[in-house]
């Protein structure tokens, strides 16, 4: 997650698409602890996470990061709860997000 990959989600704001530059969006403070940024343009806001892997995931990204490892090697559900001292559904829900 990196401040230059952001940008305005408002299809309709002059900013769309364009990567994150002071002047055009500002941060913002935080949002249920995600930090947060400002578009000038529309006075849209977006958190960081926003249009990744990790927008909108409840757990650490770290953890997230290892399941997807670990189911990319070849390991099971299952397996992947056991390595990581996670439950199987807890996996399966980052399965899901792949």
């Amino acid at each position: 997650m990196d401040w230059d990959t952001l940008y305005c989600p408002n299809k309709g704001c002059k900013y769309y698409g364009i990567r994150f530059e002071p002047g055009k969006m500002v941060k913002n403070g935080f949002n249920h602890g995600q930090p947060q940024a400002l578009c000038k343009g529309c006075g849209s806001s977006v958190v960081l996470s926003y249009a990744t892997a990790y927008y909108g995931l409840e757990s650490e990204p770290a953890i997230f990061e290892t399941v997807v490892r670990a189911l990319a090697e070849g390991n099971s559900i299952r397996a992947t709860g056991r390595i990581l001292q996670i439950d199987k559904d807890t996996a399966l829900v980052h399965k899901s997000w792949l």
